[in-house]
């Protein structure tokens, strides 16, 4: 199945984050391009992308081969390099990409779940205890967005809002300089 959400980043920044599944061949460029042009029921990332405040973050279980690797991000929060952006990309979006759009790779379900229990527990700081019902929460919250039930823009407040009724904060760069384990 496919995924896409958006995240409010900053004041005018949105990062539209989608999620592919892919038991076949790595990630070419080609079916990269295809993927940003595709469609029918939601906008294509390429008409999102029109946006130059838009941001766009393929997240895959699969490998990227060929040019298509200067695409490459380790998290969710690094932000692509512009030097090395794939010249044909440039033609399929036109708006001045470069820096807008990654892919995060090889992202397993078990990766996921250790990236997802290490960022509720030492970012969030969601009390273990509280963190399945936390999970729960926020994939209802999702889907609810999907569905167009509720408003499609995730933003910052409404996601912290989510965690601090199950207990998390997000704490300041003070803060976690000054935490002790």
């Amino acid at each position: 199945g496919h995924i896409e959400t958006r995240a409010q980043l900053g004041d005018a920044t949105r990062l539209v984050i989608q999620v592919k599944l892919r038991s076949g061949e790595p990630w070419s460029l080609a079916a990269f391009e295809r993927l940003l042009k595709h469609g029918k029921r939601r906008a294509s990332a390429k008409d999102h992308l029109a946006d130059p405040d838009v941001h766009y973050l393929l997240v895959t279980n699969a490998d990227v081969s060929g040019v298509a690797r200067s695409l490459l991000v380790k998290d969710f929060e690094e932000q692509p390099g512009k030097k090395n952006f794939p010249a044909s990309l440039r033609k399929t979006l036109p708006d001045d990409p470069e820096g807008r759009v990654a892919i995060f790779s090889t992202l397993t379900p078990k990766l996921l779940e250790y990236e997802i229990a290490h960022i509720l527990t030492d970012i969030l700081r969601v009390a273990k205890d509280r963190q399945g019902a936390c999970l729960t929460a926020l994939r209802d919250e999702a889907k609810a967005r999907m569905r167009g039930t509720s408003p499609g823009v995730w933003t910052y407040n409404d996601l912290l809002g989510t965690i601090r009724t199950h207990g998390g904060f997000l704490a300041s760069v003070a803060e976690l300089d000054a935490f002790v384990e």
